[in-house]
C-alpha cells in the first residue's frame, strides 16, 4: 500500500466548517483519504508528528484518530540525507536555507522512501526542485498542492499510481 507525507501547513489549515478554499481544499483532502476506496495511508515520522500536535486543526486531530483507528498511519523513523543536508548548507541565502531546513525531514523521507508529498509550500517545492539538478535523488519527489493544484483528487484515490504527476522535475 503506498503512503503519502502531509505537511503541518495542511494539518493548520484544515478547517471544518470550511470558510475559505484553502480550507476546503485541505478538509476535502481529509475526506478523500478517509473513503473506503482509497487505499492510501499517511507516512507519519516524529518530526512530522510533533509538528502535526503543534498545529493541527481540531478537524485535522479527529481525521487523524480515525486514520490510526483504522491502521492507515504508517510509522516511520526520522531518516536524514547527509548529502541533503550538506546541500542545503552551502546555500549562500539565508532566507532560503531556513526554508529548506524547516521541511528537510519532509524531503528527506520523500526522497528515500518514494512518498508523495501533500504541501502547500510552493516556494519549498520550487527551491527542492533547483537542487534536484544537481542531486538526482530529489528528481523523483512528487509534491501536491491541494489548493492550487488540480485532479489530485482521482490521483489519490487511485492511489498515487501515476508516478510523474506532480514531479518536481
Amino acid at each position: 500500500m503506498q503512503a503519502i507525507l502531509i505537511d503541518a501547513n495542511v494539518a493548520r489549515s484544515c478547517a471544518d466548517p470550511a470558510r475559505h478554499e484553502t480550507s476546503e481544499a485541505c478538509l476535502r483532502l481529509t475526506h478523500v483519504l478517509a473513503e473506503r476506496g482509497c487505499r492510501l495511508e499517511v507516512a507519519l515520522t516524529p518530526a512530522l508528528e510533533d509538528e502535526w500536535l503543534r498545529h493541527a486543526s481540531r478537524a485535522f486531530i479527529s481525521w487523524w484518530a480515525s486514520m490510526e483507528a483504522r491502521r492507515r498511519v504508517r510509522r516511520e523513523r526520522d531518516r536524514r540525507l547527509a548529502d541533503y543536508r550538506r546541500m542545503i548548507e552551502a546555500i549562500p541565502q539565508a532566507g532560503i536555507r531556513a526554508l529548506l531546513e524547516k521541511d528537510a525531514h519532509i524531503v528527506e523521507m520523500a526522497a528515500l522512501k518514494h512518498y508523495p508529498v501533500i504541501s502547500q509550500d510552493d516556494a519549498q517545492a520550487r527551491h527542492v526542485a533547483k537542487l534536484a539538478a544537481n542531486y538526482s535523488l530529489l528528481g523523483d519527489i512528487q509534491w501536491c498542492n491541494p489548493v492550487t493544484s488540480s485532479a489530485w483528487e482521482d490521483w489519490l484515490r487511485s492511489g498515487c499510481t501515476d508516478t510523474t504527476a506532480y514531479k518536481l522535475t
